[in-house]
Order: C-alpha cells, then sequence, then structure tokens
C-alpha cells in the first residue's frame, strides 16, 4: 500500500482513495488494506495533505473535502463515488464496477 503522486491518479482508470494522516476513519481504512492485500492493490491512496498550491486547486476541483473519499477516476475526473460500507466485499464490487478489477 503506498500513496501515490497527483501527476498518477491524473492518467489512466483507477480507483483513488483520498486520505490525510489526521483523519480518524482514513487511519481505520489504512489499517484495513493492510489486512486485505488483495483489496489493497486495487485501491490508490492520495495524500490530500500536500501544502503544494497545484494539489489543493485540483482538490479544490474535484470537491473533494471531507475524508477518506473514494472514487473511480478515469484520465484525472471523477466517473463515480463510493457511498458504500468501507469493507472488503463492497470495496471490491466498487472496483470491479470501475473496470479496474477483475
Amino acid at each position: 500500500m503506498t500513496t501515490t503522486s497527483l501527476s498518477s491518479i491524473q492518467s489512466g482508470t483507477k480507483v483513488v482513495a483520498f486520505v490525510t494522516d489526521s483523519c480518524t476513519y482514513c487511519k481505520q481504512f489504512k489499517e484495513m488494506l493492510k489486512k486485505e492485500p488483495s483489496l489493497s492493490s486495487k485501491i490508490t491512496l492520495f495524500d490530500c495533505t500536500s501544502p503544494a498550491p497545484e494539489t489543493q486547486t485540483y482538490l479544490t476541483k474535484l470537491g473533494i473535502n471531507s475524508y477518506p473519499t473514494i472514487v473511480c477516476m478515469s484520465n484525472g475526473s471523477i466517473t463515480n463515488t463510493f457511498s458504500g460500507q468501507r469493507n472488503k466485499q463492497e470495496l471490491t464490487d466498487f472496483a470491479k464496477s470501475c473496470g479496474t478489477a477483475s
């Protein structure tokens, strides 16, 4: 489980979890991913605490203002937002619906 860069979430289709280090729910989510390696490989983490202006501008453009926010992205645009329970089955189903998991 690694945190990725801004440029890597702006290309291709992937499930992205926008997280912060100070968020209790994000910490719980990351712990759950550590216990589920098959799920962890389907979700890209993006740390929203970067002070870089381009990162903050991009988050504002996407409307990311609560954490964790889990979305399907295609070439930098959100195509679907996850709204289920943060468990293995629902997240796996979401990744499949995004076309990022088999």
